[in-house]
């Protein structure tokens, strides 16, 4: 639950009747922030690494504001947006464009998606070292038109790996 309230007494008494829950300022204005005592970004990024069965390191994190900060010293890689208060600033690792400059559209295109196909390209290589992927385009599941063999052998192991996620899923459930 967020609130407004020019009276930081009245936040006091909020916090002090609701002793279960956490009560977090944010940085401009007014407003205040309820949640259930425990229950962070920390800690949901921590229950969903459970379940997928990876760790923090492999996450990339964005924040701007008090709120963020646990989270972004949390995760392999923390992002601080250019518009994020100077304590998010020198807590991350990187800064970035602000939200109104589209700050993680751009880091998706210009740093993510240039690792994703790095990755790919190393994925394909470990399946495939030898290309010997285009001798058995004949088979049915490659016969798919306008797509490079290369591509579907990616398609196989991005496959086998929602399956691997599916599977710790299951077990979370």
């Amino acid at each position: 639950i967020c609130f407004e309230t020019d009276e930081s007494a009245l936040a006091e008494r909020i916090r002090a009747a609701l002793p279960h829950c956490d009560l977090i300022r944010f940085s401009d204005g007014n407003w205040y922030k309820l949640t259930p005592k425990g229950v962070t970004k920390e800690s949901a990024i921590l229950q969903l690494c459970g379940c997928l069965g990876i760790t923090p390191e492999n996450i990339a994190a964005f924040g701007d504001d008090y709120a963020d900060l646990g989270m972004l010293g949390l995760c392999g890689l923390g992002i601080a947006m250019g518009n994020a208060i100077p304590e998010v600033q020198a807590a991350a690792d990187r800064v970035i464009g602000s939200n109104d400059e589209d700050g993680i559209a751009i880091w998706l295109e210009e740093t993510f998606l240039p690792m994703a196909e790095k990755a790919r390209e190393a994925a394909l290589a470990a399946v495939d070292p030898f290309g010997l992927v285009q001798d058995v385009c004949g088979l049915p599941f490659f016969d798919k038109p306008g797509v490079a063999a290369e591509g579907q052998a990616f398609f196989i192991l991005m496959e086998t790996a929602r399956e691997a996620l599916a599977q710790q899923r299951n077990k979370c459930e």
